[in-house]
């Protein structure tokens, strides 16, 4: 393959397409949260989605299309005289024998039992009580993760009246011992929560939306929190991703009553700052992350109760997004998740349907958007002031047009070379990753005040189509995100 030859590509358009929604009944009503999971363990992504005003949760069985028509449904036993169900549901193998198990909440506010249920190999749509914990008033959200490193499968009960965050150690079998609060988390009115290592130091810490916005305890390797960091920003609809592609894992949430959705950008040491990326005119209900076009960036879908719809916002790949494109989705939309429902390696929408109090609904959107020529690849490598080196490309397919590739970020009022080759290599050069393998060298180009070099290219005749390129920018002391091109 020549250097001409590799100059055929498309344009980053970020455009999203889903095919119509498809409707199936779940088992209660007014769905609050989806889990997804391998029920069966036949391969295919099934849901779990609790009703948060009866004791039914749905068990969804997906039939490896992305059809959720087959579901079973599971009882919840609490001694509490209120029959009202679950908001979350939070899922884990927590007695080691290879499926995931579940807990679940009493949803009222003075509810305090936690189920915790093991998932039965024989019978994978009736899963078995094992225990009934005593959380904070109002346990309206779970996450899981081995909090003191021992091994197995700890939880964390979010509660959004009494105590923030509860811990609750496994033993190793799958019982849990008597809850501890977190303190730091103590008065906060919690909405969502989840876990991941955003510091990078191996022990894994809790994201809390709430009330007042994000925060984030630091997790010290034997089961305690013992401090938080406050962001502020948005606090329900909780979605994790890497959205400003420096490699540290971002939070994006809804700020209550403002209806904005609000990033919260960390710089995996503890520190971070917010920025607001939409307003809607609809009532912002929930928020999923995932590459819905394609590009190798993490964006967003939120669901909008008011209008029917979901909407996606497309990352422009540093954590800003292009303005919402909305999607019918049936009544009253709630709780959102991002999942490969079928077998075609794109990114779909399951979305659990308040319905007006009718009937709980599941609705599927099945993506159907085109192959996406342009893929992000790693990411840069030395970040400045404004951010980390981002190159992205533009240009269209006829045959004599331009295209162009640019950067950002890079340290202003220097030099940069564009890396070109036909191949792939990843290999470690001056401390970064050097993406292609060499085969011809631009520059130097001078790189602007603002930190943005640029080079031009012409799209020749006669390119195949599935050629492919990857391409780079480097500059003295720094290097892009690696960037995949595929001729469709």
């Amino acid at each position: 393959m020549t250097f001409a030859l590799l100059l055929v590509f498309a344009v980053q358009s970020g455009v999203v397409h889903f095919a119509p929604q498809v409707e199936s009944d779940l088992s209660g009503d007014q769905p609050e949260d989806i889990l997804i999971t391998d029920l069966d363990h036949d391969g295919d992504l099934d849901l779990v989605v609790p009703s948060s005003v009866s004791l039914e949760v749905s068990l969804c069985f997906n039939d490896g299309q992305g059809d959720f028509q087959d579901t079973d449904s599971l009882h919840l036993s609490f001694s509490s005289p209120h029959d009202v169900g679950s908001w979350g549901v939070g899922g884990g193998d927590f007695n080691a024998d290879g499926w995931t198990d579940f807990v679940f909440g009493n949803a009222w506010n003075d509810g305090r039992e936690v189920a915790v249920y093991f998932a039965d190999p024989q019978d994978p749509g009736s899963p078995i009580l094992s225990q009934v914990l005593t959380a904070g008033k109002f346990p309206i959200d779970f996450a899981t993760g081995d909090f003191d490193q021992d091994g197995d499968v700890d939880l964390a009960v979010a509660g959004n009246v009494l105590y923030g965050v509860m811990i609750f150690l496994n033993d190793g079998s799958g019982q849990f011992g008597a809850g501890v609060p977190v303190n730091a988390a103590n008065g906060l009115m919690a909405q969502r929560i989840a876990v991941a290592d955003f510091d990078h130091d191996g022990r894994p810490d809790l994201a809390l939306g709430h009330y007042w916005g994000i925060s984030i305890f630091w997790g010290d390797g034997s089961g305690g929190f013992p401090s938080g960091s406050s962001y502020g920003g948005g606090g329900t609809g909780l979605a994790l991703g890497d959205f400003d592609s420096d490699g540290n894992l971002d939070v994006a949430g809804i700020a209550l009553y403002s209806n904005q959705i609000v990033v919260t950008r960390l710089n995996g040491a503890r520190g971070g700052y917010g920025a607001s990326i939409a307003t809607a005119s609809g009532d912002l209900d929930d928020l999923a992350a995932g590459d819905f076009d394609g590009d190798g960036s993490e964006d967003l879908a939120a669901s909008f109760d008011s209008i029917h719809q979901v909407g996606v916002f497309v990352n422009h790949g540093d954590g800003s997004f292009h303005a919402p494109q909305l999607f019918a989705t049936g009544t009253q939309p709630r709780p959102v998740a991002a999942g490969r429902f079928n077998a075609d390696g794109r990114t779909d929408l399951a979305i659990g349907l308040r319905n007006y109090g009718n009937t709980g609904l599941l609705s599927v959107l099945a993506n159907a958007s085109a192959p996406q020529a342009w893929l992000q690849l790693t990411v840069g490598h030395l970040r400045n002031a404004s951010g980390l080196p981002l190159l992205r490309g533009a240009g269209a397919l006829l045959p004599g047009s331009a295209m162009s590739l640019s950067s950002e970020h890079l340290p202003p009022n220097g030099q940069a070379w564009f890396v070109v080759g036909n191949q792939r290599q990843d290999r470690p050069f001056r401390g970064g990753t050097l993406v292609p393998k060499l085969l011809k060298l631009v520059g130097p180009r001078s790189v602007d005040a603002l930190g943005g070099a640029n080079i031009q290219l012409t799209v020749p005749n006669g390119a195949p189509s599935g050629a492919r390129a990857w391409f780079q920018v480097w500059s003295a002391d720094s290097a892009s995100n690696g960037l995949q091109l595929t001729l469709p």
